[in-house]
């Protein structure tokens, strides 16, 4: 499991857009690591981030998620509350999940291996994007979120 509490801000970015290309390369028995160190980054963000950490599930309902064969419901707990997403799966079994993150100008698609990888890699990939761009300012305890018109889930 990755250790992100020591990580410097520009570190936590790269390793965000590293599970984010993991994810959609890896096979599903990678799901439960990738969603560990996922979940891990999102409990220790860097300090400008901390407002990351409101709402998350804690690391023992993840896990008991992840043991319990519920790599999906895992993903879709970290989602939850951060952003709008849809998600799809072909007769082939190769997932699609497209997400909006809250206050993100911008929609991120993430095709994987299953739907776990594929939500999990585009909220990775929605965050690093997001955070690097600059597209979310911290002001005081909250976010402060702007969505432009026409923003869409397809």
């Amino acid at each position: 499991m990755l250790k992100a509490n020591h990580l410097t801000e520009h570190d936590w970015l790269l390793r965000m857009a590293d599970i984010a290309v993991q994810c959609g390369c890896g096979e599903p028995g990678e799901a439960d690591e990738l969603l560990s160190d996922l979940h891990a980054l999102l409990l220790a963000p860097p300090r400008n981030y901390a407002w990351l950490r409101a709402g998350l599930p804690g690391t023992g309902r993840v896990q008991a998620l992840l043991r319990a064969g519920a790599a999906s419901s895992a993903a879709l707990a970290m989602v939850e509350g951060r952003a709008g997403y849809m998600l799809s799966q072909g007769p082939e079994g190769r997932a699609m999940a497209s997400l909006v993150l809250a206050g993100s100008p911008a929609e991120v698609t993430c095709s994987a291996a299953d739907p776990a990888l594929a939500l999990a890699g585009a909220l990775a990939e929605a965050l690093s994007a997001a955070l690097t761009s600059g597209a979310h300012e911290q002001r005081g305890d909250a976010a402060v979120h702007t969505v432009p018109a026409g923003a869409r889930l397809n």
